[in-house]
């Protein structure tokens, strides 16, 4: 990441969010709650991933990673041959409307 990118956490809660305000070069800083990954747990609203580290002489955690999110992939081939047996195919209907 070549833009400043700087996220500076507050006090941890008893829940193990924190409130930290996020600074970057060509936006104005952003207030936002912070939380650690936890498997199968929705990362709501417009929430990002974000991999943080620590550089020494820089306050702050530096943003090295952002993972954008975005509605869940669900169609795999197991969900589509699952739609398909339950539903039936655009193929198997085309061939439905041709028979009557």
């Amino acid at each position: 990441m070549d833009k400043k990118d700087v996220m500076y956490p507050g006090p941890l809660q008893e829940d193990g969010t924190f409130i930290g305000v996020r600074i970057r070069e060509d936006q104005p800083p952003q207030v936002g709650q912070f939380k650690k990954l936890r498997d199968g747990e929705p990362i709501l609203g417009n929430g990002e991933i974000v991999n943080l580290s620590y550089e020494e002489g820089m306050p702050g955690l530096k943003v090295t990673e952002i993972y954008r999110s975005g509605p869940a992939q669900v169609a795999t081939k197991g969900y589509r041959t699952g739609w398909d047996t339950t539903f039936g195919s655009k193929t198997n209907k085309e061939d439905k409307s041709q028979a009557n």
